[in-house]
């Protein structure tokens, strides 16, 4: 499996579809191994959502719940 390639066509996804990054936000974990297919192990699974996370756009709807979240706190 091409990881870069598969984070890639992730990002391509959520970035296209605003129901799916709303699912993507609520259970990240979930959402991939839904969109790959693939039975992600633990560890790889949360380096794959860094991943993921890093690549969607600054202004993306995540960034803007993870800086009301840090007003909060």
């Amino acid at each position: 499996m091409d990881i870069k390639a598969e984070v890639e066509k992730i990002i391509k996804n959520l970035t296209s579809d605003k129901d799916l990054l709303s699912k993507f936000q609520k259970s990240p974990a979930e959402t991939i191994k839904s969109m790959s297919g693939v039975n992600i192990p633990a560890g790889a699974m949360d380096e794959a959502v860094k991943l993921v996370k890093a690549g969607l756009p600054k202004n993306s709807v995540v960034d803007k719940a993870v800086d009301a979240l840090k007003n909060i706190f």
